[in-house]
């Protein structure tokens, strides 16, 4: 399948040419270029635009179901992903009652995660640069079966703390490479939906590692068979992408000279319009920006210099942190991995378990309706609305603990927390980290923000078990209210929209020469 040319025949249009320094002042319609924000009919898409001009064909709709199938193969390394988020929630209440360990040590098992997730990120991005998508996708499907194997048979918290790390490395990769690959390789009207699947994944994961702790509570072993449990979906998608018909990248394709497999494996994916569309788009970036000795990416001491000097650079990277930095910085995490923690000593056990399932499914939902309205509201408006949702949830859970509400009240809280961050923090990150890089910067600058991000995780994870044994719970959620509020402003600030563009369109609008955006904010970012 990767390798088909997909239907052939008569093009139904023809690709662009280069362009030349005189064709800047041409209209870029006349052009056949992806219109700026402030032309007429901004916001229709590039594939929108394909299928007006040559209709949708068999290999469009082949396409699209292709997409599908790959879409589903990546998302399933996302649940395994998710289930190690859930399931450590419960298996950590376990561990503290039959190891005695002490909430320091508890912490460190759970921030070790977080904090191995910057370093997986940074080897994944090389990784997928040097190596290419697939090749980094399969060794990452190996660290995620032998973390979970090894923290379960581990004879101690210190060995079981090596283990974690293993699993934290192999989740950064992850985060990095299935969130590009996926963007790369799918048609530009479906990407924002198939790139949120990533987190209905991450969503059903966690709902399944919750109950996974319900239903295997009490019995012999119990927290190390919920922990062994997490590698099964990984050994699965390992053994699956052997198979011929998956794709590598046709963007490091291209990037690395392969030009023809590249084109090959974009008409088999998106049609051949797009697939010429796209071909000729990078072309002309290739032009643009000469291939150096890293194959067209990005290498480090060039990426450093390209901050300093090159303002298109410093705004995709002010964009890109400052969205994946909300995802962490509200406190999802200790939410993600505390709630039963927090909850037990008001509940009892096994009622903390039912409570954070039912947080589960609001979480499932939220994903589910961001699927659905993603490509209508755009990325920024998603982004501040779940920034918002979770300020109010946080303050809610204060007060909730501050007068001692209940239970009800409380369970309310935890759900809102997590449906709120799933709708568009959740939803919608990755989705955008992968649309604001230009390819040569994709690989690079999503490892920085996710490191930065995870950064941020690791103070969450390690500091909030200590400030509710330390403040108390309300001012815990008081002083995550007001991170909240500020991830909100950040994102008001830098974050601008993304959506309904191609990856090489985009690619354009952060460029700093850019005729309308050399001097002047992109559309929708405040000045």
């Amino acid at each position: 399948v990767a390798r088909s040319h997909g239907s052939s025949g008569v093009p139904l249009c023809r690709p662009p040419p280069p362009m030349k320094p005189c064709d800047r002042a041409t209209p870029a319609a006349e052009r056949g270029l992806p219109l700026r924000p402030e032309q007429p009919h901004y916001g229709a898409t590039d594939s929108g635009a394909l299928k007006d001009a040559g209709g949708i064909g068999h290999g469009e709709v082949a396409g699209q179901r292709r997409s599908m199938w790959f879409a589903a193969l990546l998302v399933l390394l996302v649940v395994s992903e998710g289930y190690d988020f859930g399931v450590l929630n419960g298996a950590i209440v376990l561990i503290q009652e039959e190891l005695g360990s002490s909430n320091w040590e508890i912490s460190t098992v759970v921030s070790v995660t977080p904090a191995s997730v910057i370093p997986g990120s940074a080897l994944g991005g090389m990784m997928a640069d040097r190596l290419g998508r697939w090749r980094s996708l399969l060794a990452c499907c190996i660290l995620l079966v032998v973390g979970p194997l090894g923290t379960a048979l581990a004879p101690s918290v210190h060995i079981m703390i090596l283990f974690r790390a293993l699993v934290g490395g192999g989740i950064g990769a992850g985060f990095v490479i299935i969130s590009m690959y996926l963007a790369e390789v799918a048609p530009s009207g479906m990407r924002g939906r198939l790139t949120v699947l990533e987190e209905i994944a991450i969503a059903l994961g966690m709902l399944l590692g919750y109950f996974t702790n319900w239903w295997l509570a009490g019995i012999s072993n119990d927290w190390r068979w919920m922990l062994a449990l997490g590698s099964i979906t990984p050994l699965i998608v390992a053994l699956l992408l052997l198979l011929p018909q998956v794709p590598e990248s046709p963007r490091w394709l291209f990037a690395m000279g392969r030009a023809e497999e590249a084109e090959a494996t974009l008409r088999a994916y998106v049609g051949d319009v797009e697939a010429r569309h796209t071909i000729a788009l990078m072309r002309e970036q290739k032009e643009r920006e000469p291939v150096d000795a890293q194959g067209g990416f990005a290498d480090w001491g060039s990426a450093i210099k390209d901050v300093q000097t090159k303002p298109g650079v410093r705004r995709m990277l002010s964009a890109g942190c400052a969205v994946a930095v909300g995802q962490t910085a509200c406190g999802y995490l200790g939410v993600a991995y505390y709630s039963s923690t927090v909850l037990k000593g008001m509940l009892g056990k096994r009622e903390a378990f039912l409570a954070t399932i039912a947080m589960g499914v609001a979480k499932v939902v939220a994903a589910i309706i961001a699927l659905l309205i993603l490509e209508h509201t755009g990325r920024r408006p998603l982004l501040l609305a779940s920034a918002g949702i979770v300020a109010f949830a946080s303050a809610w859970l204060c007060i909730a603990f501050a007068v001692d509400a209940g239970a009800l009240a409380l369970a309310f809280g935890f759900c809102l927390f997590m449906g709120g961050h799933a709708v568009g923090l959740g939803a919608a990150v990755f989705v955008y980290i992968a649309e604001v890089f230009t390819t040569e910067w994709r690989g690079k600058g999503m490892a920085t923000v996710l490191c930065v991000s995870r950064a941020f995780a690791v103070v969450n994870t390690i500091t909030l078990p200590l400030f509710v044994d330390s403040f108390g719970a309300a001012a815990t959620f008081g002083l995550q209210a007001v991170c909240c509020v500020l991830v909100a402003g950040c994102i008001w600030a830098f974050a601008y929209e993304t959506g309904g563009q191609s990856l090489e369109a985009l690619s354009q609008l952060s460029s700093e020469t850019h005729p309308s955006l050399s001097d002047k904010p992109l559309s929708g970012c405040r000045a």
